[in-house]
């Protein structure tokens, strides 16, 4: 029975094996891993079979789980518009649930909860009222627990007769699929001149501070070093002129000063 139940789904999640038409990925690594049994059976290696086992127990879940998500999906969506429909949606979708409640109460019991509350509901009451998101992800938060993995359930198709075009239904992915919103905006090739520009501003004021800072260090040394103090007889008047007529044009702070004659006449340069 979940043989054909997962050949059966696989047309609608895109998980049928795509060298063996019509039969299910699940299906298919199950019998390989009976196969492996057998054989480890035969040579008496008996260590390997619990891995097989635990394999095939995760697999025979990947119909159930199917199930479960698609009538959700149905009946979230209000696919079926006749009421005979709409009653079997319902029936597949309590079923399944009920099929599925202890594994699902074991790993997660809120995740159990969530189930029974959008599927497990009387016939007066409309079921999915938390929406088909919010089944999904809960039970997709038991795949780790299960021993499955996102590409083992896949998604539902939205053309599940079109091979040429796989396209999954809004909402309906497999879990961790990347959907890519056409509508947002897509990086642009080249180099953007308002980045051009801001790098050039930032360049041409960092160069500044740099010649900034190296000016007012080279004034500070020159001003600890020397001090140049001119003084001449018109400059100041009331200054008496030194002895000999000698003129002073300048003292260095800090050295000796010594007489330069520099003409004929006399006159000498006090250094």
């Amino acid at each position: 029975m979940l043989d054909a139940e997962a050949n059966m789904l696989c047309s609608l999640f895109g998980t049928c094996d795509e060298e063996d038409e019509g039969v299910s990925m699940a299906s298919d690594i199950i019998f390989r891993h009976f196969e492996s049994g057998q054989t480890a059976l035969m040579q008496d290696e008996c260590g390997n079979l619990t891995t097989d086992r635990d394999r095939i127990i995760s697999l025979m879940y990947v119909p159930l789980i199917q199930n479960l998500l698609y009538a959700s999906y149905k009946l979230a969506t209000k696919m079926s518009n006749e009421e005979t429909l709409i009653q079997r949606d319902r029936g597949h979708g309590i079923f399944f649930a009920k099929a599925m409640q202890p594994k699902l109460a074991s790993c997660a019991q809120d995740v159990a909860d969530i189930v029974a509350r959008n599927l497990l509901v009387p016939k007066s009451e409309e079921p999915m009222q938390d929406g088909y998101a919010e089944v999904k992800l809960a039970l997709e938060r038991t795949y780790d627990c299960l021993g499955l993995q996102c590409e083992d359930i896949g998604g539902i198709l939205e053309d599940p007769l079109s091979q040429a075009n796989v396209k999954y239904a809004p909402g309906a992915e497999p879990c961790g699929f990347a959907v890519f919103d056409a509508s947002a905006p897509q990086p642009q090739d080249g180099v953007d001149a308002g980045v051009v520009v801001a790098v050039v501003l930032s360049v041409l004021a960092f160069a500044a501070v740099v010649v900034l800072l190296a000016w007012r260090v080279a004034y500070a040394r020159g001003a600890e070093r020397a001090r140049f103090i001119m003084r001449t007889p018109e400059a100041s008047p009331t200054s008496p002129s030194p002895p000999g007529g000698e003129t002073v044009i300048g003292s260095v702070i800090g050295t000796r000063t010594e007489e330069v004659p520099v003409a004929d006449d006399g006159t000498s340069l006090k250094i």
